[in-house]
């Protein structure tokens, strides 16, 4: 069973921002940039964060250094494969995120940040240990590390 924002919640996860589309001037559907929010985890690194569709979860990432820049990362990826150039994101995956976007008019990003442990005397975050656990018991559709 996907997992929704009842189990988000469960985790200590909060919403942060969305992502929607657009259209461009040649009428081409887009990926939008988030707007800045005020949001305490905004500028945080760190975080794990989950990005779900209609409230339920449909990717899981972290971000180190701060979850701003991740997340302004997926437009500039997702449009970029749209336009069948250089792409980290492939046009399959791409093509799944307008389909999610234009069933619930947005995704919505929640996050938290990562656990930590003192480990020889520092502190380190958990935040790859934690997104792999959620992966590996959540099975989102969009993260391709389990497939």
């Amino acid at each position: 069973m996907p997992a929704t924002i009842i189990d988000l919640e469960r985790i200590g996860m909060t919403p942060v921002t969305r992502l929607t589309t657009f259209t461009d001037v040649e009428n081409r559907t887009r990926i939008a940039n988030v707007v800045e929010v005020p949001h305490p985890l905004w500028r945080a690194g760190d975080v794990v964060y989950a990005i779900t569709s209609g409230g339920e979860v449909v990717r899981i990432g972290t971000a180190q250094t701060s979850l701003r820049s991740r997340v302004r990362a997926y437009p500039n990826d997702i449009n970029k494969s749209l336009d069948g150039r250089e792409k980290p994101t492939p046009r399959w995956e791409a093509d799944q995120w307008l389909a999610e976007i234009a069933r619930n008019q947005f995704v919505e990003v929640w996050g938290k940040r990562a656990e930590t442990m003192i480990y020889d005397g520092e502190e380190v975050s958990l935040h790859l240990s934690e997104e792999m656990a959620l992966i590996r018991r959540w099975r989102p559709r969009l993260n391709r590390s389990h497939r």
